[in-house]
């Protein structure tokens, strides 16, 4: 029996993280410490400078979720109502949200089919064209946007950046974590994610303003209830034991599908935000979350060399459709990796890895994922970025994790293939 391989099944947590959130959800007289969220902040800060000053600095933020790291990302930043934010199509409704919630007004900009991230050439023009306040940055899937020309831009018209690195930690541009340069970033640990405490996301403050203390003090969030905590330790639990058992035992197949459809877990973008429903989600990081973050951050540079080295593979097998840049100025660290087919094709192939059991990834599908998303809803017209919606018809995730072996990826290089 073939085993499956999974894009986004859980693909950063292992055994001992199961086992960790177990012991988690059976001691909640734990949850409330505050010690793990400061030792994670230390963390993340050791891993980014080789030491604490983010956090003796005050430079960063824990929350709970995406798009409240956005919001008050681009709060902190002082733009007002009705100001335009420049934002890349192939993109998550979870970005747009955050603008919509506070009153801001997405401005959409093309990308660049290479790398699938923002067109340079189209900023500009936006830029010419428009009175922008902020240029929200995405990295997607790990690829590294080139901060240099997009910094020269922001620069000659008076713009502040925000970098969306949720799918970047560990990539840097010449050598250096690009992040660490420009205003504000923000950075994932979600699931599926570079590496995963379930839900978590960590506002960086790279340009202490004038009012840093200030806005610090009158920041307000609020502890997500205990049913929530108890959902996201399940989560890291129950779906690994489904990972293990899910070739063994049809019931485990059955069991995870119906769990999503009971609510037993928390869900990536809920119904609320695939409906722009712009509620109030100003909530800080757990403890239970941030203990369970602590014991993947040593992990973050070996997953992301797995990663790289399985995109050269199919990169060397299969060039003419695989998203890759060989270059030493850019370390890449390919969240997924990007297949690119004929719309015809696309259903026909991913149908072919599935009865192969290998389930790829659909991000990005939609020039404004997920599919449901109603294109009005966001400020988008169609046809308004040409390269991304083209794009996002072609795209399919491979793949791309450390759980995969040598032996995986020729499979699917075997697959496509034929």
């Amino acid at each position: 029996m073939k085993r499956s391989i999974f894009a986004a099944f859980l693909t950063t947590v292992s055994r001992k993280q199961a086992f960790h959130a177990l012991c988690l959800l059976l001691q909640p007289w734990k949850w409330n410490a505050k010690q793990p969220i400061l030792d994670l902040q230390i963390a993340f800060s050791t891993y980014l400078l080789g030491d604490d000053a983010l956090v003796k600095e005050n430079r960063t933020v824990p929350f709970y979720n995406a798009r409240s790291a956005l919001k008050h990302g681009l709060s902190y930043l002082g733009i007002s109502d009705w100001d335009k934010v420049v934002v890349q199509a192939y993109t998550c409704v979870s970005v747009i949200n955050a603008i919509l919630a506070a009153w801001w007004v997405p401005c959409y900009v093309d990308i660049d089919e290479s790398t699938l991230n923002m067109n340079v050439e189209d900023l500009e023009k936006k830029l010419q064209s428009e009175k922008i306040s902020v240029v929200v940055v995405q990295h997607t899937l790990g690829m590294v946007a080139d901060m240099k020309l997009i910094a020269s831009l922001c620069q000659q018209y008076d713009c502040s950046i925000l970098e969306d690195c949720a799918h970047s930690l560990g990539a840097a541009y010449q050598w250096k974590k690009a992040w660490l340069r420009w205003d504000v970033s923000i950075f994932s640990f979600g699931r599926d994610k570079i590496i995963s405490s379930v839900n978590w996301w960590m506002l960086l403050i790279n340009q202490k303003n004038e009012t840093h203390n200030e806005w610090l003090d009158a920041l307000t969030l609020r502890s997500v209830s205990h049913l929530v905590m108890i959902r996201n330790l399940l989560y890291a639990i129950v779906w690994y034991i489904s990972y293990v058992l899910y070739d063994l035992a049809r019931i485990w197949k059955i069991f995870y599908r119906m769990a999503g459809k009971m609510k037993l877990f928390p869900t990536i973008v809920s119904l609320e935000e695939k409906q722009c429903i712009y509620t109030d989600l100003s909530f800080s990081l757990p403890s239970p979350l941030a203990s369970l973050a602590l014991q993947q951050i040593q992990y973050i540079d070996l997953h992301n060399a797995a990663r790289k080295v399985h995109t050269q593979q199919l990169y060397s097998c299969l060039w003419d459709n695989i998203v890759y840049r060989d270059s030493t100025d850019f370390f890449d660290v390919y969240l997924r990796c990007v297949l690119l087919l004929s719309e015809k094709k696309r259903p026909l192939v991913e149908k072919m890895l599935k009865d192969n059991n290998i389930f790829p990834g659909d991000w990005y599908q939609r020039v404004i994922a997920p599919h449901w998303v109603l294109l009005q809803d966001v400020g988008y017209t169609p046809w308004e970025c040409p390269v991304a919606e083209r794009i996002a018809s072609m795209t399919i995730n491979l793949p791309n994790h450390y759980k995969m072996t040598e032996k995986d990826v020729f499979m699917i290089v075997s697959l496509l293939k034929e």
